[in-house]
């Protein structure tokens, strides 16, 4: 007996599913347990998992840096010539590295998820929450890995994946009446905080220690050290103990997406490299703002930072991933 074409759903999000023919759930993410009441009264299935297995695991491993040593001197290149500047692969590596490999990791999954279904199981289609103008790139690094995990973020990703590896005669459903034009991982409003005596007199004096701080200082930040051993560990480096803390970015531009475009026409894969392709073709629709339209303002917070400006060491526990301004500091060090 012939499988029946299924409905292929995505994501979580019930706005994307039909009821009224069989569906298939791309994977177990899709069916959360408070919502059994719903799902387990469908005509579906769920997908057979991809890259499970530690042979697969690490397969997709070597393949992932493989891609994401390629593409990296790219990614360098464009955004030198874009910002006007000179920088070697270690300033880079510093400031979007591991956002890079997230991403790569992250697309690789995606791609061979999608590539298994569409050989596995016959599709009738797909539901996408928004049209090609929507934006899949984040502020920075940080709020990029809660958009990786994020329902309508992924279906989108999803659906312009799956255009791009050519599965034509899967149609795509739009949600006409969703307004979001991209992903934002809204910040909650804090209210200011009521200074007591106390901590009024610690800023105080943590202000007059920092006067006494020398540029060429070891610069420690969120060690993860007791303060009664960094406190020992500074005074034996020959300096006053500091306890410096990071600052937010102040990147607040929105995406340019006819920019972006533009850029993702620089890369130009081989021909038949599927993956690569992909990649090539997505990286400027995800790189975060901060290292693109953004790039500018986080160079003049950078510029206005009290830190040492010759610092013989560096030190942090891990600043290094997704603090944006630390990372810049660091590369231009």
């Amino acid at each position: 007996m012939t499988e029946p074409a299924r409905y292929l759903i995505t994501t979580a999000d019930e706005r994307s599913w039909k009821f009224d023919r069989p569906v298939i759930f791309l994977g177990e993410w899709c069916r959360l347990y408070e919502r059994r009441h719903v799902w387990s009264k469908m005509d579906a299935i769920v997908a057979a998992p991809y890259g499970l297995g530690q042979l697969q695991k690490d397969k997709d491993y070597v393949e992932a840096r493989d891609l994401e040593k390629r593409l990296f001197p790219l990614l360098c290149a464009i955004l030198n010539q874009h910002h006007g500047t000179e920088h070697g692969p270690r300033f880079w590596r510093i400031v979007v590295g591991h956002w890079l490999r997230r991403y790569v990791d992250v697309i690789l999954n995606r791609v061979r998820t999608l590539e298994q279904c569409l050989r596995t199981y016959p599709l009738s289609g797909t539901t996408a929450f928004a049209d090609e103008h929507y934006v899949l790139a984040s502020l920075d690094s940080y709020a990029a890995i809660w958009a990786f995990s994020d329902d309508q973020w992924n279906n989108v990703l999803c659906v312009r994946i799956l255009k791009l590896i050519g599965a034509t005669n899967v149609p795509v459903e739009v949600i006409d009446e969703d307004s979001c034009e991209g992903y934002r991982l809204q910040a909650t409003p804090k209210k200011p905080a009521e200074l007591s005596f106390a901590t009024g007199i610690r800023h105080l004096v943590k202000n007059a220690v920092n006067l006494l701080a020398r540029e060429s200082d070891a610069f420690i930040i969120n060690s993860y050290i007791p303060k009664k051993e960094v406190i020992k560990l500074q005074l034996d480096l020959g300096q006053v103990p500091q306890f410096w803390t990071s600052m937010a970015s102040k990147v607040v531009k929105n995406p340019d997406f006819e920019l972006r475009q533009s850029l993702s026409g620089q890369i130009v894969p081989e021909t038949g490299e599927i993956l690569f392709s992909v990649m090539g073709a997505m990286l400027f629709q995800l790189l975060p703002v901060t290292y693109l339209e953004g790039f500018a303002d986080l160079q003049e917070t950078v510029r206005r930072l009290p830190w040492p400006r010759k610092p013989r060491l560096v030190f942090t526990s891990n600043n290094f991933d997704t603090d944006e301004v630390f990372k810049l500091w660091v590369a231009e060090k």
